[in-house]
């Protein structure tokens, strides 16, 4: 206050989150780590770090995975449950900054080049995500069968398993197989969004039948048409970073376009579905009528005999005589 008793104002260079107030490590975690303000102030104020170089030597490189998630975030009030999304994204902003600290704090040519070879490595991964260029030799319908078929017959894409056993599940298909490389049995549960154009991929225990918190997605996306891949998680729905190769992404949608090229169109039958071309010159209205007549008088489109039809309560029941069989179907 002033000596004539009224409050001076408050300037934002007096703020203490103010750039000019507050320490290098504060403003190294929140621009260059992306860390919750929270989380930066327990370790500039409760753990009283300073510096870069504080943070780097806080923990060994042995310690520093486990020591940002025990000695931080669960100990910053909403982040105390380590399995929440929120912890877990902290915790993987934090490790993140003490590599780079590590790097900032020594200097040396050595870290230099290891930052250098580490974001090389990190460029050739999926991360965030990963889109192919415009698939070109292939349909949508073909893509969507060749997911299907990729998901009970891997060995069949290119993928070095054996031992595959698939099992249908209520909502989702069970699949379990042998990773030839390092001879481990990995168990996924698969499951179709056809609407959305994805097939999920969520790893389970062998033992408790429970999944992981993260998801792997294989989308397909149309105008142009295309392949993306990332991970997500399951329940929160954001993308996570994805540390598998991009290469072996692009090989599997190479796969897929060649499995497409090749049997698309050549079983005969409808197959999964087929798409007819656009319908110009007629309301819509009008070809919804003509389906309504192709149910109740079958005869007079199609070659059928003793056609009879019976309204139910939300169905139309319809038998009919083809082929030297008769055929009863409801219709809704």
């Amino acid at each position: 206050s002033s000596r004539f008793g009224l409050k001076q104002p408050i300037h934002n260079w007096q703020c203490s989150s103010h750039p000019a107030a507050m320490s290098a490590l504060a403003q190294f975690l929140l621009n260059d780590g992306r860390v919750d303000a929270q989380v930066v102030s327990y370790v500039t104020q409760t753990l009283q770090l300073d510096s870069v170089s504080d943070f780097a030597n806080f923990w060994t490189s042995a310690e520093y995975e486990k020591g940002v998630q025990a000695d931080i975030v669960q100990k910053v009030a909403g982040f105390g449950d380590a399995s929440s999304p929120a912890a877990k994204l902290q915790t993987t902003r934090l490790r993140a900054a003490w590599k780079l600290a590590q790097g900032q704090a020594s200097g040396s040519p050595t870290a230099a080049k290891a930052l250098v070879k580490e974001a090389a490595a990190a460029a050739q991964c999926v991360g965030m995500g990963w889109t192919s260029p415009d698939v070109t030799t292939a349909t949508w319908d073909g893509l969507w069968a060749a997911l299907v078929f990729k998901a009970r017959n891997p060995e069949k894409f290119k993928m070095d398993v054996s031992d595959v056993v698939v099992a249908d599940r209520p909502g989702y298909l069970a699949r379990s197989m042998t990773i030839n490389a390092t001879g481990k049995r990995v168990e996924e549960h698969i499951y179709a969004s056809e609407r959305e154009g994805e097939k999920i991929y969520r790893i389970a225990d062998s033992g408790t039948r429970r999944e992981t918190d993260d998801e792997r997605v294989i989308a397909l996306k149309e105008g142009p048409l295309r392949v993306e891949s990332f991970q997500r998680h399951a329940i929160e729905g954001y993308r996570a970073d994805w540390r598998a190769l991009s290469n072996s992404v692009k090989l599997m949608v190479q796969v897929f376009a060649d499995y497409v090229a090749k049997t698309e169109g050549k079983a005969g039958g409808v197959g999964l579905g087929v798409r007819g071309e656009e319908i110009k010159g007629v309301l819509h209205v009008s070809l919804w009528e003509s389906m309504k007549e192709t149910i109740c008088d079958l005869v007079r489109f199609f070659s059928r005999s003793d056609v009879s039809t019976k309204e139910c309560t939300g169905l139309m029941w319809r038998a009919f005589t083809a082929d030297g069989g008769t055929h009863r179907v409801n219709i809704y």
